[in-house]
């Protein structure tokens, strides 16, 4: 494998990292939120290529070109919660909030973060090769 493909490979997957991190987020930011029960707010994820597990076998190109993810819209049912004094409310006291799971989501970032640094790691590393390399021979 070239140095070109490990670098491609490493990129594939920051911005693969970086789509996930991004749908945390917009997830945790839509959490808690007043939902209305006729059209309730939707969850996301990231759902990725099986292309991926074929990484090793493409080219440089060919892996430029490759769409990795998806980001799909899950139906996710509401919480009911308990607030009688809340405007929103309804005749029983109970306000519907989005079924977003906060701490699956604060997870998922940590997990996508610590991705991204070893993608990182690994592009920076072949960079340092790519320039090693160039040093050969050089005698200044």
């Amino acid at each position: 494998m070239e140095l070109g493909e490990v670098k491609a490979i490493a990129a594939m997957g920051m911005e693969l990292q970086r789509l996930r991190l991004k749908v945390a987020g917009l997830n945790i930011a839509n959490a808690g939120n007043k939902v209305d029960p006729s059209s309730p707010l939707h969850a996301y994820s990231v759902s990725f290529s099986e292309q991926l597990g074929q990484l090793h076998q493409m080219s440089a190109t060919e892996i430029a070109s490759l769409k990795g993810a998806v980001i799909q819209e899950q139906a996710i049912a509401p919480k009911r919660l308990y607030s009688p004094e809340d405007p929103a409310a309804d005749h029983q006291g109970y306000v519907l909030k989005t079924g977003i799971d906060t701490t699956k989501e604060m997870i998922d970032s940590v997990e996508a973060t610590r991705a991204y640094e070893a993608n990182l790691r690994i592009f920076n590393s072949a960079l340092s090769l790519e320039k090693s390399a160039l040093q050969i021979g050089n005698t200044n």
